[in-house]
């Protein structure tokens, strides 16, 4: 969960982005005068440059559903800062006449105060309801649990080598203190690493059977690496982006990348553009726009060769 949500902060907040103004004809010219240009490219804020913005956004948006950030007027304008708001620490509201106040709490002495709609940059998840964020880690949870699950029991079954441990069979009955000293001195002959292969003498018609289960008949590495998928399907994104080999070949893999773009990246780029224009920008001829052309070059030879027929076509 940790990478998949990662490689899209990451990829998001790497994007060109820029400022534009519609030109009477519908075409965009860039305009980098305007006062949120440099704002979203270079630095949002005193603390955060543009990419370590985005990237703390994203991660709340992907997993939280939601990201604020308070809008603070300054030298620039209307919108000199925007400083992300974790969560937590929101709770929004709509109110009777339309709009939404969040009332946000100071997490070191935990007093409240109020923002209304203009004073925050809001980044929306998914919402069956367009207010109410649907939190990906609660939709997620089993998935990830039992990711988790699976983690704790291979280590355990590698801590123990992959034995599960040893029956002895007696054919009388033994007293507790019997038991516990056979146990103890099985342990103390055979247990640990230094101890394997050791021989060791039975008697008195007692029998050891060894009660073994390896990684393949537990089906560990398929049942994780199938974990692994589950997780990524919440978040659309393919195996091999967050580090599981898979049997992708290349030209499979340049065509899943523009898939990612087309599927997976642009519609999160189209999130934050459109809330950008809904909570950073006054004057309606502007808009901001990521470039995305830089994540789908993977496959030049095939877009020149469209562009060539496009071109000799007219």
């Amino acid at each position: 969960l940790y990478a998949c949500a990662r490689f899209l902060a990451e990829t998001i907040a790497t994007l060109p982005i820029r400022m534009y103004r519609t030109l009477p004809d519908g075409s965009l010219e860039p305009a980098p005068n305007h006062p949120l240009d440099d704002l979203l490219r270079v630095q949002p804020n005193k603390v955060q440059t543009s990419i370590e913005f985005l990237e703390t956004m994203m991660i709340n948006a992907l997993l939280q559903g939601v990201a604020y950030a308070e809008i603070i007027p300054g030298a620039r304008g209307a919108v000199d800062q925007i400083k992300p708001i974790h969560p937590d620490f929101v709770k929004q509201e709509e109110m009777d006449g339309g709009g939404l106040r969040f009332e946000v709490r100071n997490p070191k002495d935990g007093t409240r105060r109020i923002l209304l709609q203009e004073e925050v940059f809001r980044i929306m998840g998914l919402s069956s309801d367009g207010i109410t964020p649907m939190r990906l880690v609660d939709y997620a949870a089993e998935a990830i649990g039992l990711g988790i699950a699976q983690d704790q029991f291979a280590a355990r079954m590698f801590r123990n080598n992959l034995n599960f441990g040893v029956i002895l069979e007696h054919p009388g009955k033994l007293s507790p203190e019997g038991q516990k000293n056979l146990i103890d001195a099985f342990m103390a002959r055979l247990a640990g690493p230094y101890n394997a292969h050791r021989p060791m003498l039975l008697q008195e018609g007692i029998k050891a059977s060894k009660a073994t289960q390896n990684a393949t008949e537990a089906q560990l590495l398929e049942a994780r690496k199938w974990q692994l998928g589950e997780i990524a399907r919440f978040l659309r994104i393919p195996l091999q982006f967050v580090g599981v080999e898979d049997q992708t070949n290349r030209s499979t893999a340049e065509e899943m990348s523009i898939s990612l773009v087309k599927y997976t990246v642009r519609p999160l780029a189209k999130r934050i553009e459109q809330s950008i224009s809904r909570d950073l920008i006054t004057a309606r001829q502007y808009e901001a726009k990521f470039n995305l052309d830089g994540l789908q070059r993977g496959n030049m030879q095939v877009r020149y060769e469209a562009w060539f027929r496009a071109l000799g076509g007219g």
